[in-house]
């Protein structure tokens, strides 16, 4: 049902959302969602006020849009032509170029009390997650996936060597688990940045991601095998991203996640 709703508190009363968008926002209140919306829809007033409104009932203290690069520009320029008196941040290229500058705009998001912050794909990419936080969590998932070999009936579940005896699923999830170490041993081989700055440093409590197919690829496994065109293969990309997810989903109680996608299979 659509919202009886003109403009939203602190909107432009010159600009007139669409049912649609409406409705998204409306849903995007009530829990995390995906928009699998074409292009010209008008995802750029959707997720400001979405935004906006999460902020405003203080469901989010710092709402992030990621969105493409090439786009953040207009997406700004948008944003602010809707909502005209909001302390908006938008991480441009000019703002963002070499690791200094990456750093003194990661600052600013982290020290600044933004009615909404809005990010390029790029640059949220480079935001490394806690080494801490994140050598549980793929220690949690190592455990995971040993418990998934034993259920399988492979034997030796602490060993990352494939075997020959092994089916099919547990061949992959033996590769799997090889991976994970790796990627552990390198965290904790890593040497410790006094000051670095991380994403769970930055205060986002919600993401709002744009072009949200670009994180696909993520782990997982299944005991499915024989799928034909079943793709396995992981981004390191999509773990990152995951990491942030899991991050914010904590600190709200697993709300605050909003993906758009106009290519959602």
């Amino acid at each position: 049902e659509t919202p009886k709703i003109d403009h939203y508190p602190g909107a432009s009363n010159l600009i007139n959302l669409r049912d649609h968008q409406k409705r998204g926002v409306a849903r995007g209140m009530t829990d995390s969602t995906i928009f699998a919306h074409a292009v010209g829809t008008g995802k750029t007033y959707l997720y400001t006020t979405l935004g906006m409104e999460l902020r405003r009932i203080k469901a989010a203290r710092k709402p992030t849009i990621v969105v493409q690069g090439s786009t953040i520009k207009q997406f700004a320029t948008s944003a602010r032509k809707l909502y005209p008196t909001a302390k908006i941040l938008a991480l441009t290229k000019d703002i963002t170029n070499g690791p200094e500058n990456r750093r003194s705009a990661l600052a600013k998001i982290a020290s600044g009390d933004w009615d909404l912050v809005i990010v390029p794909h790029s640059t949220f990419n480079l935001i490394g997650s806690n080494p801490t936080r994140e050598a549980g969590f793929i220690q949690e998932q190592l455990d995971e996936i040993r418990d998934a070999i034993r259920e399988e009936g492979g034997s030796d579940p602490d060993s990352s060597k494939v075997k020959r005896n092994d089916s099919m699923t547990v061949k992959q999830l033996r590769k799997m688990l090889k991976r994970k170490e790796a990627r552990l041993k390198s965290l904790r081989d890593k040497p410790h940045e006094d000051n670095a700055i991380y994403f769970e440093d930055l205060g986002i409590d919600a993401l709002l991601i744009d072009e949200a197919h670009a994180y696909k690829r993520g782990d997982f496994f299944t005991k499915m095998d024989n799928i034909k065109g079943l793709d396995r293969s992981a981004s390191q990309k999509s773990f990152d991203f995951l990491m942030k997810v899991r991050y914010v989903q904590e600190k709200t109680g697993g709300k605050n996640i909003y993906l758009a996608t106009g290519t959602p299979i």
